[in-house]
């Protein structure tokens, strides 16, 4: 996986109220990489997330990278890029212990070809297994652009084109509590930032 993000807060900020989550090359602090399973899990020693010029990869297959920090309500944005056959996704209200994409959501990030049988859920922009996104926009072994916002049981995700209508919204009764977390290798992170928000969406 490569990519990038952003979190409001207090680090380089993209843009306003947004902080980076990664804006040191190396490992980054205050993160764990945990098994694709069970988070509850150390990962090997072999597996590595390391950010290298505002882009994060992760390597082997089958962990997790998850923030030690807690967030409740929050803006999360980030490109990224999946290799051919890339399969990825972002944990959002994830748990301590157990899968994410079944224990809590991950939004995917998939490259259609990865699973040629896959339901539109288990394709980018869907949240696994569970909801589909509106229209399939992903730009595949291209950068692509999420913009995540959740607000209590509220969660809206924007795929590319943010102002347009390609976007998944739905409404789930999850706990307040998430962890962030990116998950898989064969990915790039770019431009990760969060904002954490203190009004109603």
């Amino acid at each position: 996986v490569l990519a990038a993000m952003t979190v409001a807060a207090a680090n380089e900020p993209k843009e306003e109220g947004f902080v980076r989550l990664f804006p040191k090359d190396g490992v980054p602090e205050g993160w764990l990489v945990r098994t694709w399973s069970d988070v509850s899990m150390p990962a090997e020693p072999s597996a590595k997330w390391i950010a290298k010029d505002g882009i994060l990869n992760g390597s082997t297959r089958g962990t997790w990278l998850i923030s030690k920090r807690q967030y409740s309500d929050l803006v999360l944005k980030f490109d990224f890029k999946l290799g051919p056959l890339g399969n990825s996704g972002c944990a959002l209200r994830a748990p301590l212990s157990g899968d994410p994409a079944f224990d809590g959501m991950e939004l995917q990030m998939a490259d259609y070809r990865y699973n040629t049988s896959a339901k539109d859920s288990e394709l980018t922009g869907g949240i696994y297994r569970a909801i589909a996104p509106l229209k399939q926009v992903y730009k595949p072994t291209k950068w692509n652009s999420y913009v995540v916002s959740l607000k209590g049981s509220r969660l809206h995700v924007t795929l590319n084109q943010p102002s347009e209508v390609p976007r998944l919204v739905a409404r789930l009764c999850l706990t307040p509590d998430t962890r962030w977390a990116a998950g898989q290798a064969n990915c790039r992170l770019f431009d990760v930032g969060l904002s954490e928000s203190e009004k109603e969406a």
